[in-house]
Parts: structure tokens; sequence; C-alpha cells
């Protein structure tokens, strides 16, 4: 059936949209019930025709205290009487304990038993042939559902005026649609007086609704009508599932009519055909009435009766908010499938379906849990620095309570989706400190793949990779000018150095070279040829280590520079007549030279520089002990040269 062919179909029964006006207040609080074809009730003022097997009912005195007014006419050869009259009253009427479109529920005492209990009577203004007919069908019905879930019906008969009464127990109890509206509501705090009960509180409600249901469903009767609001809560616990006016027998009786609560309705009920009512017409309203404990309202809305079951009769897809338990969300998906193959296919598989997730308790309080701390970490991301070894144990404890979960309950919809949403921030938290291997190795536990985190992980990779090449770049320049990289091969070198120029100043001073005064052009040569000789072989022995960086090269090349520099000075001096003392003189002007380069390798070298300066001043001023003046002053020299390097290299002094 088209929409359009569902509009037709429902101004024939009656339904325009004047009559709508006048039903939209009745939409979520009251049945409803759309018109009945021909035939389906006696018109007014025609008799009843009393059900096979029920004979005539019997008088139920109420004293007088209900309104005696003329009889309404009921069954043939049933009405009011003197002989009646007079009968003493078992009933006494205390009060009103509520009413409907239709009906009172007045409460009264029995006096022969002793006890309280509830009336129902019409309102005289619908006391018509119709509405006495499915009070006594719903008494018949009742009379038939002995469960506990099922209000007892105690007799079924009529009053001292003649109209038809029902005598059921009281239930001194509160309407789960009151409970459901009211979170302050002073019975919660018997039914469930810890806030975390409620739900699963509703969830045991619904249960034993549904075993009414499959009872009634064994006895061929479905209820049409189930909601929050016909359903009483017991002071002790008690769950009874009331309002039983439109119930029905599986398949229907031929007649068309459209009857039930819009907001409700199954879609098979808005075509007004009794023969497409069964069982799973019910579940789908088990459905409905859960969908109305997870977001607080029915399935259907709309703004007048057409939109409603229109609504009704192709609902759209159910949303439901990410707090709602997903098992619960599937539960009331199945049950309100639209087409009833596709639902449970009776209440009891409803009400297993609950029981299994009922039975998962353990697992589904470490949801609830880990949910509100994922909710308080994901608050707290950004927070100071200082709370990060406290977000971090939070952390740890929301993850392995969903892993828990899982555990226990590997089928857990929730408890999978609450760790891949505790894992994806665990990943940001790592991404946030960098910690890459960290974050991959969370993202590879996501159920489901995430490819913006993935992408922040290359992301981050790639950065880190950069950063990693950069600082091992820096590092090698480091490495290269490290001046402890070589150091005892330096210090070797400089200290042979030292002891070859030791030995020469003590030839020339106090050995046999003493005698011979004034050095000659060949002993100068042949002496820097010697320390030419004695640093080269050295150096070559230990190359590896003075080679070894690019600070080494550089003094390497620097000490050779000098050596080199030192000879040839003294050959060309020797070759063009220079007096040794002069030649002398200007290598000290030379080290001195050559000293100052070497700070470009080791700053705080360049102190020793004005060793070489005096060397040179002492050579001039005492010129018949040059030889003694060259080589101690030398010696002196390059022993300042090795302590500033030795201690240059120690404390990491960078280059110049």
């Amino acid at each position: 059936m088209t929409r359009e062919q569902l509009v037709a179909h429902l101004r024939t029964l009656g339904l325009d949209e004047a009559r709508e006006l006048a039903l939209s207040a009745t939409l979520t609080k009251e049945t409803w019930m759309g018109p009945f074809a021909s035939g389906a009730v006696p018109p007014q003022g025609q008799a009843v025709p009393a059900r096979s097997g029920v004979g005539p009912l019997p008088r139920i005195a109420l004293s007088g205290l209900l309104p005696t007014s003329a009889p309404t006419p009921g069954p043939a050869g049933v009405g009011a009487s003197a002989a009646h009259a007079e009968a003493p009253a078992d009933l006494e009427v205390i009060g009103l304990l509520g009413e409907g479109g239709m009906g009172r529920v007045h409460l009264a005492r029995q006096r022969s038993l002793g006890r309280e209990v509830a009336v129902k009577t019409l309102k005289g203004d619908v006391a018509d042939a119709r509405a006495v007919a499915m009070l006594r069908e719903e008494a018949t019905t009742m009379g038939r559902l002995e469960h506990p879930n099922v209000v007892p019906v105690h007799a079924v008969g009529r009053d001292d005026a003649g109209r038809l009464v029902l005598v059921m127990k009281r239930v001194d109890g509160v309407s789960w649609h009151d409970l459901l509206r009211d979170p302050d509501h002073p019975r919660w705090q018997v039914l469930a007086p810890g806030a975390e009960d409620r739900l699963e509180l509703h969830l045991d409600v619904l249960a034993q609704v549904a075993n009414a249901l499959h009872f009634a469903h064994s006895r061929g009767v479905v209820h049409r009508d189930v909601k929050p609001e016909n359903v009483l809560l017991g002071e002790h616990g008690e769950v009874y599932l009331a309002d039983w006016g439109i119930a029905t027998a599986i398949g229907g009786d031929g007649s068309t009519a459209i009857v039930g609560t819009p907001t409700y309705m199954a879609p098979e009920m808005v075509m007004g055909d009794p023969s497409k009512i069964d069982a799973r017409t019910d579940v789908f309203l088990l459905g409905a009435t859960l969908h109305e404990v997870l977001t607080g309202a029915p399935p259907h809305a709309g703004e007048t009766v057409h939109m409603v079951l229109l609504a009704a009769y192709d609902p759209a897809p159910l949303e439901y908010a990410p707090a709602v338990p997903r098992e619960l969300c599937a539960i009331a998906r199945q049950a309100m499938a639209k087409d009833p193959a596709d639902r449970f296919p009776s209440a009891l598989a409803f009400r297993r379906a609950l029981d299994e997730r009922r039975r998962r308790a353990g697992a589904l309080a470490l949801i609830r849990s880990a949910r509100a701390l994922l909710t308080e970490l994901e608050e707290r991301v950004g927070e100071p620095s200082e709370t990060e070894k406290t977000f971090d144990t939070r952390l740890v404890e929301c993850r392995f309570a969903f892993v828990q979960a899982l555990r226990h309950w590997p089928e857990s919809e929730d408890a999978r989706t609450g760790l891949d949403a505790v894992l994806r921030l665990a990943v940001r938290n790592e991404l946030e400190r960098e910690n890459v291997a960290a974050a991959r190795s969370l993202l590879a536990e996501l159920s489901v793949a995430d490819r913006e985190l993935a992408d922040a992980v290359l992301d981050l990779e790639a950065t880190l990779g950069a950063r990693q090449r950069d600082v091992e770049r820096l590092r090698a320049l480091a490495a290269d000018e490290d001046l402890r990289i070589g150091l005892r091969a330096r210090m070797l070198v400089l200290g042979v150095i030292i002891a070859v120029g030791a030995v020469i100043s003590y030839y020339f001073s106090f050995g046999p070279g003493a005698a011979a005064g004034i050095p000659s052009h060949a002993d100068i040569i042949g002496i820097a040829g010697i320390f030419v000789l004695v640093v080269g072989g050295a150096g070559t022995l230990l190359r590896r280590h003075l080679l070894a960086n690019a600070a080494g090269r550089r003094a390497a090349v620097l000490l050779a520079c000098a050596l080199l520099g030192l000879l040839s000075h003294r050959v060309i001096g020797a070759a063009h007549g220079v007096p040794t003392q002069a030649i002398l003189a200007m290598d000290f002007v030379i080290m001195a030279l050559v000293t100052g380069a070497a700070s470009l390798v080791v700053p705080r070298v360049a102190w020793a520089a004005p060793i070489p300066l005096l060397g040179a001043g002492l050579t001039v001023l005492y010129p018949d002990s040059v030889a003694f003046v060259f080589s101690a002053v030398s010696v002196v020299g390059v022993f300042a040269v090795a302590l500033l390097w030795l201690g240059g290299a120690r404390s990491g002094d960078p280059p110049s």
C-alpha cells in the first residue's frame, strides 16, 4: 500500500481532517479507536450478543454510592429490579482511582472478604452498546488470562442501576508512565534507590510485560495497546499489564478498524485489517515501549492523526544517542522492523533477548563506568602537563575496563566501540607527545581502521624522520669538531715534540753543543729535519687516531705546515746567508702565527701565542745564548699548547 493509498484508506474508514483535529489531543496519552466497519458491533440501542459460553451477568450491588440514574440498556433480559435493589451491597465505593476516555476505575471495599478492590465502569456519555460490549469483552479476556502479570478479575456483573461492572484486584502501585516521566517520583526510592539501577528496573518491567503477552498469545489473544500507561508497578515490585479493552483474537474476526495508540502503532495496525494482527504486532509494541525507555518518547510523532498514522505505517529509521546501549538499540530496531517477518517471532524471543543482555550485568557495569571515565578523559584533553601522569593512569584504567568487558562479552558492540574510542584518544595522546611507536601500536588495536589517525601517524613519522636526519647531521658535525676524538694521540705527538725539544735544549746548553756557541746553519736545519722526521713518523703510526675527524685533520695539517714551514725557512735563510740568530728569531714569529692559527681549532690555545713572541725578544737580547733560548722557549711553548689543548678538549670548547 502506497502512502496515497493509505490516505485514501483512512478517509474510507471515516478519518477525515475535520475529525483528526478533535483526536489529536489523544495521540500519545489515550487509546484511540478508529471507526468500525459496518456490522463489527451492533449499533447503539441493539442488544449485544452474549459471548459463547457466557451466561447472564450477576448483580453486583454497590449500595447506591455510584450514580443511580436510569439503567443503561444491556443484554436482553438483564436490568435493574426491585429484588436486586433490596439485596445487601457487598461493595462500598470509597473513591475514584482514575479515569480514561471511556471508563472510570473506582476504589471499593468488599465487605464479605474485608479487602479493597478496583471497580471499572463506563462513563455515562459513552455507555452505548458498543462500549458495553467492549468492557464485557475485556472482562472475559482478562478472566481467561490468569497470569501473575495480568490484573486478576474477581467478578463481572451489573450494579444496582443495571450498569456493567468489572471488579478487579486493587493494585497499590504507580503507572510505569509516571515513573518514566518523573525522575523524582517518590516510588523510585522504593523500586530503584540508585540512579544506575533505573534502566535495569525498566528492562525487568518490560521482560515481565513480555511474559504476560507470551501467555496471552498462547491463549490466542493479542493486546494491541502495550505502552507504559497500561503497565502498573505494585508497591512490592509487582508488574501488571492492564487495559485489555481492545485485545482481540489472533487473526481477527473480519471487522475493519484502526485501534490502538497512534504514536506506538505497528504498520499493520494502521491498515485496519485484523487478519494481519498477530503476536508479532505486540512484539512491535514491546519494541516501541523499549524505544520510549531509551529515548523518553514513543517512536511516532506528528501534529495530526494523519501525520502520526502515516509515520507509523512507513516508519523512519530509528536513531539513538551515542550514550544509549548499542545492544538495546539493536533489540528495539529488530522488534520494530516494518516487516513482521523481520521481528522477533514471539514475545518470548523478545524477552530472551533482554535476558541475554541482562545476563551480562557485570560487563555492562564495566562499560558504564568506562564510558563515564572516557567522557571525563575527553574533557581533560589539553590540560597542563603536570596532570599527564594522572591522565595516563586513568587512560589505562578506562582501556582495561573495556577490555575486561569484552572478555566477558565478546559480542558487545558498546564495549567494542568504547574500546575503539579510548584507543583513538590514546593514539592522539601519544601523537601529542610524539611517541610514534606507541601511537602505531595502539592504532593497530582498533577494530575499525581510522584513516585520519593513520595519516597523522604517517605525518609524525615523516616529521620525526626528517628531524632525526637533521640531528644525525648535527651529531656528525659535532663529532667532526670533537676535540676529544684522537686527543690521546695528539698529546703523544706533542709529548714527542717536547721530549725532542728538551734533548736539543740540553745538548746546546749543557752538552757538546754548548762549546760550539752559536749553532750553525747546518745545526738548525738538522734540528728542524729531526723534528720533521720524528713527528712525521709518530704521525704516520698514529694517523688513524689523528685523522679521525675534521678537527684532528686540521690540527695535523697545521702541525705539518708549522714543521715544514720552519724547515723551509731555515733552508732559505741559510741559502741567503742570514745569521742563525735572525733565522731563529723569525722562527719564533712563525711559531706565534701557527699558535694563533691553532686557536681556530682550540680557542684557548691563543693564550700560548705570546710565548714564542717572548722567545723572539729574548733571542734579540741574548744572541749568544740563542740555541738555549730557542730550545727552552720552544719546549715551554709546546707544553703550554698541550695543556691548553687538553683543557679545551675536556671542557668541550667549541671551535671558533
